[in-house]
């Protein structure tokens, strides 16, 4: 049951809306077909059903809130498939609404499916009723209220999704989140990111490395990898396999990596890299990528959070183990420590240099020292009153096209270029990034 659970979490967006969207129109069809109800649905209470409709759909999604606590004490298949069955009810009811509704407009209950087809469906709500109506203000105020209370029931379901969104953007990446058609199942396990020798001015090796999936060689991985991590009470056991499952391998993510094999130890998913370069070595510049990349809030999945360990071993053409680097939630926070505390300190190292041989650029630029604080380098630097725009956005390509800039992006940092002019009033920072050098080139 787990298993399929983490199947239908990994289906990806358009197959989940397609999922859905399949489940209800199914019980709608069936409903119609298991009953024999012949009275109509005017405009105005059809109006006022979907309303009813849209609120059961995304009040349904309010039980996959509790995804993360299932995967962890291993009965996400219940809570999925409690909720494909609320998905199957409403369907069920929207189909009886639309065969009534399909029969006031049309006197045929068969054109319900018009409810489903998008454009469709708004000839079925606003097509006039094929039976007499009640004349007078008394039926007009009758319809508006309807109408009023079917808003109302609108206004209601949207502000039930804003709170999903909320409760969404606190766990994201754990799996289904609520969005206006119901939910979203996202994959809880994303590729893990492979590394290159970011000491290297290649540029081949970030948007590749970043795709990978992971694998390894014929000898046990155990053979190869450390105890580093530390073990969960978790069952991570059924999710792996489908991860080892569905990774394909061999798979090359750039000239110089290729990932041969990964596999499931416990609470550790270890993946394996095959480095064709000679010059590989596991820098202290590699492994900051690689712990970024892994540990970064846009990275982890509900099974990294949980306790899973991450490793990635590389190994040469011939096997041989070239190093390993593993993270998990405890070491994430070990690293970023670590991280900041080194950052801070080449900014210091940085600002002592400065202050006894300041940097001016023949544009009377002058880099004056550096800081360091939430993964973002700061360079402080004084320009003249009458600095051109053109120099700025040199300032920004120029960086951009820098080695040791390169590699700080490439690790998650962001660099901005502070200015100030000589009589210490700001002139507006430029902001450095990975995008941005990207847009730029």
């Amino acid at each position: 049951m787990e298993e399929l659970a983490y199947q239908i979490m990994t289906l990806g967006d358009t197959k989940i809306y397609l999922l859905v969207w399949a489940i209800f129109a199914a019980s709608a069809g069936l409903a119609v077909a298991a009953t024999k109800f012949e009275w109509k649905l005017r405009r105005a209470p059809y109006f006022l059903s979907l309303g009813f409709t849209y609120v059961l759909m995304v009040g349904s999604v309010f039980i996959l809130t509790d995804l993360p606590t299932a995967i962890h004490g291993g009965y996400s298949g219940q809570i999925i498939g409690s909720y494909f069955v609320c998905i199957a009810l409403s369907g069920g009811l929207f189909g009886i609404f639309s065969a009534a509704r399909a029969n006031d407009a049309y006197d045929t209950r068969g054109l319900w499916f018009l409810s489903v087809i998008p454009i469709a469906n708004l000839f079925l709500l606003f097509t006039k009723s094929t039976t007499p109506k009640k004349t007078g203000s008394g039926g007009f105020i009758a319809s508006a209220a309807i109408v009023f209370l079917g808003l109302m029931l609108f206004a209601t379901g949207k502000t039930m999704e804003k709170h999903l969104d909320e409760v969404a953007s606190q766990t994201t990446g754990t799996g289904m989140t609520a969005n206006k058609t119901g939910a979203t199942v996202k994959k809880t396990a994303k590729k893990q990111p492979a590394v290159q020798n970011i000491d290297s001015t290649s540029d081949t090796f970030s948007d590749a490395a970043k795709d990978a999936a992971s694998d390894t060689v014929d000898k046990p991985v155990s053979d190869i990898v450390g105890n580093s991590g530390c073990a969960g009470s978790f069952d991570f056991e059924p999710m792996l396999k489908q991860i080892v499952l569905q990774t394909p391998v061999p798979q090359q993510v750039s000239d110089l990596m290729t990932l041969i094999h990964m596999e499931a130890e416990a609470d550790r998913l270890v993946s394996v890299y095959e480095i064709s370069s000679r010059d590989f070595t596991l820098s202290e510049s590699v492994i900051d990528f690689q712990m970024f990349n892994t540990c970064n809030p846009a990275s982890p999945t509900l099974l990294f959070e949980l306790g899973l360990t991450r490793t990635t071993v590389f190994v040469d053409t011939e096997g041989k183990a070239l190093g390993d680097v593993s993270a998990n939630p405890q070491l994430c926070e070990e690293w970023s420590a670590s991280f900041d505390t080194r950052m801070e300190k080449r900014a210091a190292d940085e600002t002592r240099q400065l202050s006894s041989n300041p940097q001016t650029t023949g544009d009377g630029v002058t880099l004056t020292h550096a800081t360091y604080r939430n993964k973002t380098y700061y360079k402080h630097f004084t320009v003249p009153d009458n600095l051109s725009e053109k120099t700025r956005r040199d300032m920004e390509k120029n960086w951009c096209q820098t080695p040791y800039v390169k590699a700080m992006l490439s690790i998650g940092l962001t660099l901005r270029l502070t200015s100030t002019l000589a009589n210490r009033k700001p002139a507006g920072d430029v902001v450095i990034s990975k995008a941005i050098c990207n847009d730029i080139s």
